[in-house]
């Protein structure tokens, strides 16, 4: 409960009654939680939650956004994304979304 309580997003689960019977604030204030030390990961498509928030509508303005992390290195890290299109931008992010992630979660950054 102080886990869900303390973090910095809050936990929204989609209660289905099989994956997740009940919210888990109160699977874990019950103590039915499973016995899973940690469970952490990315699916291979992780940066598409967030397709509908990725609006670069030319490359350079991907380019932009990324330089502000990437300094220097930005061109090398934007040759791994093509595109030019919108579209092809909203994928591109998407994607950079996931190896992002995949990186920090699995230290191979």
């Amino acid at each position: 409960m102080d886990l869900i309580k303390k973090g910095s997003n809050r936990a929204r689960a989609t209660i289905d009654g099989w994956f997740l019977p009940d919210h888990p604030a109160r699977v874990f204030q019950e103590g039915k939680q499973a016995d899973i030390p940690v469970i952490i990961g990315t699916t291979r498509d992780e940066g598409n939650f967030f397709v509908y928030s990725i609006k670069f509508e030319k490359r350079t303005e991907m380019f932009e956004k990324l330089s502000d992390f990437y300094g220097d290195a930005t061109g090398a890290i934007m040759a791994h994304y093509p595109g030019e299109s919108a579209s092809e931008l909203k994928q591109a992010g998407s994607r950079f979304i996931t190896d992002a992630w995949s990186c920090i979660l699995h230290d191979n950054c």
